[in-house]
């Protein structure tokens, strides 16, 4: 059977808007992802004892997107009060820790984005899952996943 889905552009926009002072401050980017053919989206449950998000792999799986197909990835803390940690986990011993305040969003935009951990240089084909931990109670987050 033939595949019924044509992969699509995502655009994502960004969009910065302060006035101080009587000047306006801010500017609106825009970033286009090509040839995306699967999302997934999900609002989830965030506990303090840590909350799986999704697996980075070869194939594709229930919860598992391949690594090589990345192309965007959002994080949304929904809380009013509550901070999330969100890790990027590469091994048992190397992982990247990010705080997402209340409200806040957190984006990975390019399977070519590197960040160092540790003292070593690590790109998004390195992780291998990515976990949340809700910091004193549980909290809802959403997520977006896309790849090709």
């Amino acid at each position: 059977m033939a595949t019924t889905i044509i992969p699509a552009t995502l655009n994502v926009t960004i969009t910065e808007n302060l006035s101080l002072a009587n000047n306006s401050y801010g500017n609106t980017k825009q970033k286009t992802i090509t040839a995306q053919g699967q999302a997934i989206q999900r609002v989830m449950n965030i506990a303090t004892s840590g909350t799986l998000l999704l697996q980075l792999g070869a194939a594709d799986g229930g919860g598992t997107i391949v690594a090589n197909n990345f192309g965007y990835f959002r994080f949304t803390n929904m809380d009013d009060t509550n901070y999330v940690t969100l890790q990027l986990y590469i091994s048992a011993a190397k992982s990247g820790y990010f705080r997402i305040n209340p409200g806040d969003s957190f984006l990975l935009m390019s399977p070519e984005a590197d960040f160092v951990c540790e003292g070593a240089e690590y790109s998004l084909a390195d992780i291998t899952r990515i976990q949340a931990y809700a910091n004193t109670a549980a909290v809802d987050c959403e997520w977006l996943a896309v790849t090709s």
